[in-house]
């Protein structure tokens, strides 16, 4: 079964935005972090709502004409367990 993902709760992460690089202030660990354009906008997404990494891969391709792909599910599956490492997303 796969796992289902959530970001922190709002207040948990600040996020400031300079061209294509976002920097995530998580306050619970006092932790900063610089993520790239497709990892923020997978925490954008994870804060809206819990999603499976397909789930996510569709809303992440939701306007693209290309089906989605298993490299693109794996890529997602990555940088899923990287952001779970730094503590900014969880299961839910």
């Amino acid at each position: 079964m796969a796992s289902i993902w959530h970001a922190l709760p709002g207040h948990a992460l600040e996020c400031h935005a300079w061209n294509d690089e976002f920097v995530f202030y998580n306050g619970l660990s006092g932790m900063t972090h610089i993520l790239g354009p497709l990892a923020a906008q997978m925490i954008f997404l994870l804060q809206e709502s819990s999603l499976d990494s397909l789930s996510l891969v569709n809303s992440l391709t939701l306007n693209s004409e290309s089906p989605v792909e298993a490299d693109d599910l794996q890529q997602v599956e990555e940088i899923l367990s990287e952001l779970h490492s730094l503590a900014l997303i969880e299961r839910s």
